[in-house]
């Protein structure tokens, strides 16, 4: 069937869509090839970005993730759109979308939601 999540990261400030491999369709794999494609020379991923059916709580797989990557992760869904990050002493934290420290602008997820 093929995966209904779609995903990207934040790069430089810039947003790009990456494949979605996962065959469970409410889960995201990001194709390796294209992800260190894009963070290869040096630059800086800023988020992990991915859709969710209904909410932008963050599940399980996410917060395991999130122990790995720890960069921003943003949620999208069409009602809502969540920033959260990983603390070692604090675990999974929200974090305000606009305090962000890159622009985060709407219609860079919009196409994700298509």
């Amino acid at each position: 069937m093929g995966s209904i999540e779609r995903c990207g990261i934040i790069v430089d400030g810039v947003f790009y869509e990456i494949n979605n491999i996962s065959s469970d369709p409410y889960e995201f794999i990001m194709d390796p090839e294209e992800f260190y494609s894009i963070i290869s020379n040096g630059k800086e991923l800023q988020a992990i970005v991915h859709t969710h059916v209904k909410s932008c709580i963050p599940s399980d797989f996410d917060v395991k993730n999130m122990k790995i990557w720890k960069v921003y992760w943003i949620i999208v869904t069409s009602d809502c759109i969540k920033a959260y990050k990983y603390s070692s002493s604090l675990g999974i934290i929200e974090v305000d979308i606009n305090s962000l420290p890159f622009k985060v602008r709407d219609n860079f997820f919009v196409k994700l939601l298509k």
